[in-house]
């Protein structure tokens, strides 16, 4: 809405006055042309961006990006002579009737179809297992990189996680935000996993997320892990996240949730603090007593492993007993370290090595 508003706004100063700078800019003659290439930048960058892997990413692709926009600067331009101004103006504006127009729009709507419905049905490639990931944001952006492990193991892998949210279906309070307001309306995780578990029938679902220790609501209150009922209610969303995750017969193992990089500590202030960054920093005792209930529930449950993942990212040994600050060492041989933010691994050059650590770790515990 607001960014309508001011596109509005925009084009009624620039109608009322051409003398502004704004008006001289846009009318430099590369500008001009951007303009007339437009509505071909607007077709092209899409599939360049799905194609290219840029599409939908919560961080920028810093070399695949500028590819895409090349390639989609290059197709516009290239549609623009040879098929946009023909048809306006060329040979073909008198050559297209409208009975003409009429087939050939039938003949690509049949092919394309046929050809749709071919690639739908296609039997794939076989695969010895396939391999569903719920969580938050950090296996969500590692998945390219788990696909790319997995396809090396001729497994099939797909993605049920979401930023922000654990897998358990439950409604968290966002940060600074009013009351049930915000991206913290996690409940919906649970028709996306359903929906990712009847499509995919799943041999092992991956559990990986540090959200299950944040303030929720429950009852109209919202609850902390310094309080006991929040303990009792997590155990009984647990139970049931486990029963709809194993529903479609597939073995559930659960990360046990890794320390916080360094970097963490830099995100807070004495004054500002996201909840969550303060829980991970100084309140290491929640974290310990969420991987001590997922132990506790694999031993007692034959659908459910677990895993450490405190090993795969941290270089020093995990303590005995909570410390604050809870940060583990996960500086690198060249000086750089694992996880930029504390939390997300940085994809260039350690996602795919990474992946290939958690990807191997899962495959065991699974069994």
């Amino acid at each position: 809405m607001i960014l309508s508003l001011a596109v509005a706004l925009l084009i009624g100063a620039l109608a009322t006055s051409s003398t502004s700078l704004v008006s001289r800019v846009l009318s430099i003659r590369p500008m001009v042309y951007l303009g007339r290439i437009s509505y071909g930048l607007y077709l092209w960058h899409w599939p360049w961006s799905v194609w290219l892997g840029v599409a939908h990413q919560e961080e920028f692709r810093s070399v695949r990006a500028p590819v895409a926009l090349v390639g989609t600067l290059a197709c516009a331009v290239l549609s623009y002579h040879l098929v946009e101004e023909p048809i306006r103006r060329g040979r073909l504006s008198t050559w297209l009737t409208l009975r003409r127009v009429l087939v050939a729009v039938a003949l690509i709507m049949a092919v394309t179809l046929t050809w749709s419905t071919a690639i739908r049905h296609a039997p794939n490639a076989p695969r010895d297992k396939t391999l569903v990931v719920v969580g938050d944001s950090v296996p969500f952006r590692l998945m390219e990189a788990l696909d790319q492990a997995a396809t090396k193991q001729g497994m099939a892998i797909d993605n049920a996680s979401r930023g922000g949210c654990p897998p358990l279906s439950i409604e968290l309070q966002e940060y600074l935000k009013p009351d049930h307001e915000g991206a913290g309306d996690c409940t919906m995780v649970a028709d996306i996993q359903t929906g990712k578990l009847e499509a995919d029938q799943p041999d092992v679902v991956f559990w990986w997320s540090r959200y299950e220790i944040h303030q929720c609501w429950l009852d109209g209150r919202i609850v902390g892990p310094d309080q006991e009922e929040f303990w009792v209610a997590l155990k009984q969303d647990l139970d049931a996240s486990v029963e709809r995750l194993t529903s479609t017969g597939a073995v559930l193992v659960i990360g046990q949730t890794e320390r916080p990089g360094g970097a963490l500590a830099a995100r807070c202030t004495p004054e500002d603090c996201h909840p969550l960054y303060d829980l991970m920093l100084n309140h290491d005792e929640y974290r310990r007593r969420w991987n001590q209930l997922i132990v506790d529930l694999a031993a007692s449950d034959d659908r459910v492993r677990t895993f450490r993942l405190d090993p795969l990212l941290c270089d020093d040994l995990e303590p005995t007993a909570a410390v604050a600050p809870a940060t583990c060492d996960d500086k690198q041989p060249d000086g750089t370290v694992l996880r930029p933010d504390g939390s997300h691994i940085a994809m260039d050059p350690y996602g795919p090595i990474v992946a290939e650590k958690v990807l191997q770790s899962v495959l065991t515990a699974a069994g």
